[in-house]
């Protein structure tokens, strides 16, 4: 009787360890897929690249413009809300709030970007990569210096 009793107990440790060994390999499974179906970081700059190349000059100008005053509007309302230079990291934390609250109402009015079909995270890392693509090519062309979107510029 004391053996039986035994293995009852051993079978069920084995169990317990099976179930416990199946439970892990299922979590690891939802962690490594949940990972791995992320694109990226050469994937998300491949994608923004080509979303940028199909823009035309009209349109990344026209982007440049409501870019540059949606940061610079950000700068100027932080600074109203925190005027006291000590209060300088509040300043840009408040900034950078504004900032994103901006470039996501951008984002949603973008074409290209309603067609973005990836996880929320990358879709978001695409734009903000398009994004940047107009503001360097921008500046780097000194689209700021063309009179007629200089005076469309936010100071």
């Amino acid at each position: 009787m004391h053996l039986a009793g035994a293995g009852i107990v051993g079978s069920t440790n084995n169990f317990l360890i099976l179930n416990m060994k199946t439970t892990i390999n299922i979590i690891l499974l939802v962690i490594c897929s949940s990972v791995f179906s992320q694109l990226t970081y050469d994937e998300k700059n491949q994608i923004a690249q080509e979303i940028f190349d199909s823009f035309d000059e009209k349109y990344i100008k026209s982007s440049f413009v409501l870019i540059w005053n949606d940061d610079t509007k950000a700068i100027n309302q932080s600074k109203i809300k925190f005027p006291n230079p000590n209060d300088f990291m509040k300043q840009i934390d408040y900034q950078r709030e504004l900032e994103q609250t901006f470039r996501t109402k951008w984002y949603n009015k973008q074409k290209w970007f309603k067609s973005l079909k990836y996880s929320k995270e990358d879709n978001s890392s695409i734009a903000y990569n398009v994004r940047a693509k107009i503001s360097g090519f921008s500046l780097r062309n000194n689209y700021d210096e063309i009179p007629e979107l200089k005076k469309q510029l936010l100071k």
